[in-house]
């Protein structure tokens, strides 16, 4: 999904021109970006989602490494069950954890991000409207919004 945009605001670009009514949308989905940043929720929400996907893609990198296997194969040398089974736990904790805390923290920041380069995108067709339109309403409210003259 997200490709087939970006594929779109490209392909505008190479056409050359940006008409007056994509400049409207821009100028409006420029000032809705600009009044709604990231909530705690969202960020909430990519952290989760980083944490849950860095514990599936750790997991999936130990069982494809053999590390996984491993890690079991030295927690089954301890002495008694118990000793086993703390040892099965730490060595799942220590990984697990490891593999959420970096991986949540990245899923943080993806709001950020994203609200980062659809500014920007959408600055970027405003600017290039400015280039090519003559002089009326909507160029000067684009103007106006981008601080240019």
């Amino acid at each position: 999904m997200m490709y087939a945009a970006m594929f779109d605001e490209l392909t505008k670009f190479a056409e050359g021109e940006v008409s007056t009514s994509e400049a409207v949308t821009a100028l409006k989905r420029l000032r809705e970006l600009e009044a709604r940043k990231p909530t705690a929720g969202q960020v909430a929400r990519g952290a989760v989602a980083g944490s849950v996907g860095g514990m599936a893609a750790s997991l999936a990198r130990g069982a494809v490494s053999g590390k996984l296997r491993e890690g079991v194969g030295e927690a089954l040398q301890a002495p008694t069950v118990g000793g086993k089974l703390k040892a099965l736990g730490k060595g799942a904790l220590k990984g697990a954890g490891e593999a959420a805390a970096g991986s949540a923290a990245f899923g943080a920041t993806v709001p950020f991000v994203r609200q980062y380069l659809d500014t920007g995108a959408e600055k970027a067709k405003l600017k290039e409207y400015l280039g090519t339109s003559k002089r009326g309403r909507v160029r000067g409210q684009v103007a106006k919004t981008l601080g240019v003259g």
